[in-house]
């Protein structure tokens, strides 16, 4: 089995803390998106490209969370959560120092996907 696929579990099952990882950069799009959703096109679409950069949502969540991640488990728990929602609408760009940051298209309808990701599981 593939060591991602190991995470979904985990995800789903709202363990500590992948659940809450994966909810805060959830939120986050969301956030991101409420904020730039008035400056649309002329044809009325949001086009965003949202960044997902595993050093900074690890800060986030130590301080908000008050727990220690490592970037390596929050770049398996992106990975889960596109592979947990089929998501292949992205991409990985490697900085200088050698951090992936995850990319993808924030619009309304990639949104809906990942928060019907987290209603499904609160669901449960």
């Amino acid at each position: 089995m593939p060591k991602i696929l190991r995470y979904l579990p985990l995800v789903k099952g709202k363990k500590q803390p992948h659940y809450s990882i994966v909810c805060h950069i959830v939120q986050k799009m969301e956030t991101v998106y409420e904020r730039v959703k008035d400056f649309s096109n002329d044809s009325g679409e949001v086009k965003i490209w949202f960044t997902i950069n595993p050093t900074i949502i690890k800060e986030e969540i130590e301080e908000k969370e008050n727990i220690k991640v490592t970037t390596q488990l929050i770049c398996w728990l992106v990975r889960a959560l596109f592979l947990g929602t089929k998501f292949k609408k992205f991409r990985i760009a490697q900085g200088a120092g050698g951090c992936k940051r995850y990319q993808l298209d924030l619009n309304e309808e990639n949104l809906s996907i990942f928060k019907n990701f987290i209603k499904s599981i609160e669901k449960n």
